[in-house]
């Protein structure tokens, strides 16, 4: 139902509210207390309240006092004129309806702060002049951060004054405008237009500084307005000090401006405080990393030192309990520039006669076996040098790059042996306590030097299965006494080799085989007197039978040198030994040259010019290669 605005109507103060956008700054007490005590208990028509309608209720245009007063006079109805108008009339009104000057300069400023209005627009609406609104209004826009401060309204002048100044500058010149313990008074609007003065074409400082903080200590003399522009030339010559430093720069570079834009200096000194900050700590982070650099210097020394001394040998102990990672790995690594690379060892007997050269990258054992050879070698003072940890495991770093620079010779054409290279003979590569490196490291050499045949034996077979055999490793295992067999078959089973072995040296017992045809190759030998253990050979029928298994299973036969033991007495009475021929075969059936045996010239009768010895050793020859290949060709089939 349409409002009838032509009467004064009576409305419940509980609809009456408000409008928001009222100017004032605050109630007057005097006028309430004037306006309640004239009502005396009644409403007057003729001060009717200028309402809107407004949802359930009204919203007050001019009126806002008379409300109050009749609050206090306990009146619960009052008289109003209900009129419908648009929000910007009802806002103009509120100013229009105090024409009268019930308003307060400041609070026309305000208004017309907020009405969205030019100054020229507002001056005309409200038949005021544009400078004067422009003078109210530019006191309300700097009084805005500090409405409710008592005495303002008062100071709008002053207020006006102060817009002069760098909008940063206006709430510490407000502040120090007003009375204060130290100046009762305030300054007069002389006096704020003369500080005014002082600052209006100053800039401002940088977004990062308590710009209102630096106001107040500029107008209390503890800054200076050349301060501003060092603000800016501190912050970036400290940016230029930690580039040019280099260290973290970048992560400082964030920190510093992190930390000025978190505290806002408002002091030259604050701002430098944090510049010391940061270059005291990159500062620490260079010395820091000088030290480290200089310690990491001294410990490559002290490494290349190490290294240096253990290129030829390095204990199993060393290695476990004094080198770190980096040591060991440089050791693993050298190349010829870092020393010069060992060779392979020319065998100078006939006491491994089925590889004429040996490798020893690795030295040493802890088996204990009593007949061993190559503890009694070690031990001997005129190979001290050789061995400086005697029989203890040791690796030999330098003797680890012979393979690079060795090639076969040419009498390897035609004897196999002359490729054939004893790997570790005085050690045994596969034992329980070799480090897993100083193996991967000795069968990496092999793989890269594929011309050769390298010719491992251990008293462990169980670990060869562990590592990649290369191709061209021949693996095998010492089996002396028959405790050995099931050892050697259970590991050879599952051993991946171009060439299986089995080394019989010494044999210390009769042996007797289930598996034997796991294995292409079998060496017998006995064992030759050491200095503490006297020669030994075995009966010629553990021989014989072993000789037989062996032929069954197709293995290729080697005997050594120390085999047959059978002694006879020359004319003096001395006991000699009596030469016996020896089977010597490789696996394959690669060919092997035996010694030759020259017929003596007062045999060579009925005027034959041949070398008999030779031809049936070659007939011979050519006969066990053709029967050792088929035994071969059926036993892979």
């Amino acid at each position: 139902m349409k409002e009838d605005t032509s009467v004064v109507q009576y409305v419940e103060l509980t609809r009456l509210y408000a409008h928001p956008g009222n100017p004032r700054l605050s109630a007057r007490e005097d006028v309430i207390e004037q306006i309640a005590a004239q009502l005396n208990g009644r409403f007057d028509e003729a001060h009717a309240l200028l309402v809107r309608p407004n949802g359930a209720g009204y919203e007050i245009i001019s009126g806002h006092h008379r409300k109050a007063a009749a609050e206090r006079a306990g009146i619960k109805q009052v008289p109003v004129w209900v009129r419908e108008m648009s929000d910007e009339d009802a806002y103009m009104a509120l100013a229009l309806c105090n024409a009268q000057g019930e308003l307060h300069p400041l609070e026309v400023g305000l208004h017309a702060l907020k009405s969205g209005l030019s100054v020229r627009e507002y001056g005309a609406r409200s038949g005021q002049s544009k400078s004067q609104v422009d003078r109210f209004r530019s006191a309300a826009e700097v009084a805005c951060p500090h409405l409710g401060t008592p005495d303002l309204a008062d100071r709008w002048r002053h207020l006006a004054e102060i817009h002069a100044a760098p909008a940063w500058l206006w709430s510490a010149l407000v502040e120090a405008m007003l009375p204060n313990k130290d100046d009762p008074k305030g300054w007069t609007v002389e006096a704020t237009q003369k500080q005014v003065g002082r600052f209006t074409k100053l800039p401002a400082p940088p977004q990062w500084v308590d710009a209102t903080e630096f106001a107040k200590l500029l107008l209390e003399s503890k800054a200076k307005a050349s301060d501003i522009g060092r603000f800016e030339k501190i912050a970036a010559e400290c940016e230029e000090t930690l580039r040019r430093a280099g260290d973290d720069a970048d992560r400082l570079v964030a920190q510093l401006w992190r930390t000025i834009k978190q505290r806002r200096p408002k002091l030259i000194s604050e701002l430098e405080a944090i510049c010391v900050a940061i270059e005291s700590e990159q500062r620490e982070l260079v010395h820091v990393r000088r030290q480290g650099d200089l310690l990491r210097v001294k410990r490559e020394d002290e490494i290349t030192a190490r290294i240096a001394r253990l290129r030829r040998n390095v204990s199993l102990k060393e290695w476990n309990d004094e080198l770190q990672p980096d040591e060991r790995a440089a050791l693993l690594n050298l190349t010829a520039d870092d020393v010069d690379p060992g060779s392979f060892n020319p065998q100078e007997n006939e006491d491994i006669g089925w590889a004429m050269s040996s490798w020893n990258p690795v030295t040493g054992c802890l088996h204990d076996c009593p007949y061993c050879y190559a503890r009694d070698i070690s031990g001997q003072e005129r190979m001290s040098a050789v061995y400086p940890h005697g029989f203890e495991p040791v690796l030999r770093p330098a003797m680890l790059l012979a393979p690079r620079h060795a090639k076969p010779p040419k009498e390897a054409a035609t004897d196999a042996r002359y490729k054939n290279v004893f790997t570790c003979s005085m050690a045994d590569l596969f034992g329980r306590w070799v480090p897993d490196e100083w193996i991967k490291a000795v069968l990496n050499e092999i793989r890269n030097a594929p011309e050769w045949n390298f010719l491992c034996l251990t008293k462990f077979p169980k670990r060869m299965a562990e590592f990649d055999i290369p191709p061209n490793t021949w693996m095998g295992t010492t089996v002396d006494l028959q405790a050995r067999v099931p050892a050697a078959e259970a590991a050879f089973a599952k051993v991946n080799a171009a060439v299986k072995w089995l080394s019989v040296e010494p044999m210390l017992e009769p042996l007797t085989f289930k598996h034997l045809e796991l294995f292409d190759w079998i060496v017998v030998g006995g064992a030759s007197a050491q200095s503490g253990t006297p020669a030994w050979h075995p009966p010629s029928q553990w021989v014989f039978d072993l000789k037989a298994q062996a032929r069954a299973a197709g293995l290729a036969w080697y005997e050594k040198t120390n085999l047959w033991g059978h002694r006879i007495k020359d004319k003096t009475g001395e006991i000699t030994k009596m030469g016996t021929p020896r089977t010597t075969e490789l696996p394959l059936g690669l060919p092997v040259i035996g010694d030759s045996h020259e017929l003596p010239e007062i045999f060579r009768y009925l005027g034959r010019a041949t070398t008999a010895n030779q031809k049936i050793e070659e007939d011979t020859k050519d006969l066990l290669i053709a029967a050792d290949q088929v035994r071969y060709n059926r036993r892979r089939r």
